[in-house]
C-alpha cells in the first residue's frame, strides 16, 4: 500500500511552503499514478490542526491538495496526532485487508513522517521510505534540507530508503 501523509494544500502554499515544494508535489503524484497503475491500494491521511493551525478542518489549507485527492475506493483517514495510525482506523483497515508492506510519502519529515515510519515498523509492517518525497519547512536555524537529511539518515536504520524512481508496485 501507498500511504501518502499530510499532502494538504497549505503543505505546497506561501508563505509556510514546504521545501522544493513543487518537486515534491509531481514525486508524490508519480508515486499515486504507478501504484494505481499497478493495482497497489493508495491510502491518503490528513491532519486536523487546531484554531490557530493553517489546517483547522474546513479552512482551504486543510483540503487535499487538488492534485493529489483519492479515486475510487481509495480511503482518506484523519489525524490529530503526528502518528498516522492513533485513532485513525487505518491500522484496523490494513490488517483487515492483509497488508503487510507499506511505501512512505508526504510531509513533514519530522514530524508525521517520522511518527508515522517508527509506528508502522513498530506494528510489524514492511516499510520503505520514499527518500525525495517527503519534506518540511525550515524551524528555527536550521535548514529544511538538513532536517530532511537527518530523517533519512535515521529512518534509513530501521526501514530500507528508495527514491521515487526506485520504488516498485510490482
Amino acid at each position: 500500500m501507498l500511504l501518502i501523509v499530510d499532502a494538504q494544500v497549505n503543505q505546497f502554499e506561501p508563505p509556510m511552503a514546504v521545501h522544493d515544494g513543487p518537486e515534491i508535489l509531481t514525486r508524490l503524484k508519480s508515486l499515486v499514478a504507478r501504484a494505481r497503475a499497478a493495482n497497489v491500494p493508495v491510502a491518503f491521511i490528513q491532519n486536523d490542526g487546531g484554531e490557530a493551525d493553517p489546517d483547522l478542518p474546513g479552512t482551504p489549507g486543510w483540503a487535499l491538495h487538488p492534485e493529489l485527492l483519492p479515486a475510487g475506493r481509495e480511503k482518506v483517514y484523519r489525524k490529530t496526532t503526528t502518528d498516522s495510525f492513533h485513532e485513525t482506523g487505518l491500522l484496523e483497515d490494513l490488517r483487515a485487508a492483509g497488508v503487510t508492506d507499506l511505501v512512505i510519502a508526504g510531509m513533514q519529515s519530522n514530524y508525521c513522517i517520522d511518527a508515522t515510519t517508527r509506528r508502522a515498523v513498530a506494528e510489524g509492517f514492511n516499510v520503505t521510505l520514499v527518500s525525495d518525497a517527503h519534506s518540511t519547512f525550515s524551524f528555527t536555524e536550521e535548514p529544511a534540507a538538513a532536517i530532511i537529511q537527518a530523517q533519512n539518515e535515521a529512518l534509513g536504520a530501521l526501514v530500507p530508503l528508495a527514491t521515487t524512481a526506485e520504488v516498485s508496485f510490482t
